[in-house]
């Protein structure tokens, strides 16, 4: 019984130190949470309603677009969510 409590006290084995479960995370683990949703659905949504927009001018330019909107929205959240992992 005292070599297996020595081996988990010296080794870590059986348990993880630095684990964080969801009580230990605290208050900010929550407000990234709410963060992130709020942005992924605003952009989305900002994101659709632009392509439909363009789809009302022309088919072309809502296809070319897309792909420029696409293109924005991955280098855009890249940022955003370094800066919601920052605070």
């Amino acid at each position: 019984m005292m070599a297996v409590s020595l081996l988990r006290f010296k080794f870590g084995i059986g348990y993880y130190i630095n684990e964080k479960t969801f009580r230990d995370r605290g208050s900010g683990f929550v407000m990234n949470k709410l963060l992130k949703f709020g942005y992924y659905n605003i952009s989305f949504g900002i994101v659709i309603w632009l392509i439909l927009f363009l789809y009302k001018i022309n088919i072309w330019l809502a296809f070319i677009g897309s792909i420029i909107v696409i293109y924005l929205f991955v280098t855009i959240t890249s940022k955003v969510l370094i800066f919601i992992n920052s605070l």
